[in-house]
């Protein structure tokens, strides 16, 4: 429910067939870009690139699901906060998922993926996907934003909308772990597959 103007307008989005995404749209948000790096670390990793990749394997899986998939940037570019999601709303998206990795500075120890939400009704879509990332990586949990980040992107009150911490950057041992196309293979099914098993439980 929005408004258009001093009209409040209704949509009701029709439910995914079963065992697919078919007639879903979602949006992916690389985070960060442009003058903004994200964090850097170890073998002089850029946050902001790893995002891309990450962000790039996420839509290629979610659309063989059957998904449309559109995405906050595609180049080196960095939107504000607040235009990432008026993307999100220009594309009546479904979902929103923001892809970042995490960085606890020059501690090399913590370590693990972690899938961050706001609103309570983003919580099951952070829990389906965390159950499947957490196969990979420590399983740091599905955490609410609030109130120690409460990131924008997360906010959002019209559909779900998550953000995705998929690992450390300052492990050095993760580190390798995020550049190896491999392991990106299996964070984006991962990924892709919890977005399903979150549709599905609501069928």
């Amino acid at each position: 429910a929005e408004f258009e103007g001093n009209t409040l307008v209704l949509s009701f989005n029709n439910p995914a067939p079963s065992g697919s995404l078919a007639g879903i749209t979602i949006v992916l948000d690389p985070g960060h870009g442009g003058a903004d790096s994200g964090t850097m670390a170890g073998q002089d990793t850029v946050e902001k690139t790893v995002n891309m990749i990450m962000a790039k394997k996420v839509k290629s899986e979610l659309e063989a699901l059957g998904a449309t998939v559109y995405m906050t940037r595609y180049d080196d570019s960095n939107p504000s906060l607040d235009q990432r999601v008026l993307i999100a709303h220009n594309h009546k998206a479904d979902m929103m998922i923001s892809v970042h990795h995490n960085s606890a500075g020059s501690n090399p120890v913590p370590n693990g993926v972690e899938t961050y939400f706001n609103a309570p009704f983003s919580q099951p879509l952070a829990h389906y996907v965390q159950a499947q990332l957490g196969q990979y990586l420590y399983n740091r949990g599905a955490k609410s934003s609030v109130p120690n980040y409460n990131f924008v992107v997360t906010r959002e009150k019209q559909f779900p909308s998550i953000l995705i911490e998929y690992g450390f950057l300052s492990n050095p041992e993760e580190e390798q772990k995020i550049l190896d196309p491999y392991h990106q293979d299996n964070m984006a099914r991962a990924t892709a597959q919890g977005v399903l098993d979150y549709y599905n439980a609501l069928r």
